[in-house]
């Protein structure tokens, strides 16, 4: 990367990175078993508000890509989403969005019935953020919050306050297309954080950030599930994951496994890609 000026528009992750790792991890059972889906009468009260999936299908010309999928996440977990490349991980967080209608099953999401009219702000964090290279970091997200309905003066207020919790200068002059991989990566979670909604979908969060980086990103996700947010995380780090989710779904084949014993999620992978792989 030439001339960023890293130095001068890069911070540590916010004022909550470095206290929010002391959260305390929910306690988990061991084992990895099929994910089996539960009507709206057996889900527990905590739920209700949060995320509930049961026999979740979904097909492309013919192809099936989701296949009786079930997924459950309450407030104040972090979920993570792991599976080989085109096994549907993408395609579930379309669904978990609202982007995406399944052809099958019912569920409901922080309350709003899935499939119905009512679509839940969430923050996307994508892989690779389509931002404008020719504009700053800080005219990205106010032009964003602004199409989300936010006033001028409070995309301005959002777009400064994301920026400073994602570690990055809300005044620096520097354009999109001089930052580094690892800058546009907090710009993305900035992105994700303005409104501060209740449901966080992030694709790959850590990928392109240094060691110090990936640290307080894990911190930042405990934060945001200590505020009562329900945080997803589509990532292929499975140490990573086994470090910050208090339980994963594998995606394989179409089919959804829920792991709970997220100490050994490299093991229960390599178990389930090799039959997959067979």
């Amino acid at each position: 990367m030439c001339g960023t000026g890293e130095d001068e528009d890069m911070r540590p992750l916010g004022k909550h990175a470095r206290t929010a790792g002391a959260a305390v991890r929910a306690t988990v059972a061991p084992g990895a078993s099929r994910a089996s889906g539960a009507g709206i009468a057996d889900v527990a009260p905590g739920v209700r508000q949060g995320i509930w999936l049961k026999e979740i299908g979904v097909s492309f010309r013919g192809a099936v890509v989701l296949d009786g999928v079930a997924f459950t996440a309450s407030p104040g977990q972090v979920v993570g989403l792991m599976g080989p490349n085109g096994t549907g991980k993408t395609t579930l967080i379309n669904v978990l969005a609202g982007l995406l209608c399944p052809q099958r099953g019912v569920g409901s999401i922080c309350g709003a019935p899935l499939g119905g009219r009512k679509r839940v702000p969430c923050g996307i964090m994508f892989e690779h953020p389509p931002f404008d290279d020719d504009r700053t970091g800080a005219e990205n997200l106010r032009s964003l919050a602004r199409l989300a309905g936010m006033s001028p003066q409070s995309a301005e207020t959002a777009a400064r306050d994301a920026m400073a919790r994602v570690g990055l200068n809300p005044g620096s002059r520097t354009r999109v297309g001089r930052y580094s991989q690892g800058m546009r990566k907090r710009l993305g979670f900035a992105q994700a954080m303005l409104g501060k909604p209740a449901l966080y979908l992030l694709d790959e969060p850590m990928n392109g950030l240094d060691p110090l980086a990936v640290i307080e990103m894990r911190a930042a996700l405990r934060h945001l599930a200590a505020t009562g947010a329900i945080v997803v995380v589509s990532s292929h780090l499975l140490h990573e994951l086994s470090l910050v989710c208090d339980k994963a779904y594998m995606l394989i084949d179409g089919s959804c496994f829920e792991v709970t014993d997220v100490e050994h999620l490299e093991s229960v992978y390599v178990e389930h890609a090799a039959a997959y792989a067979r």
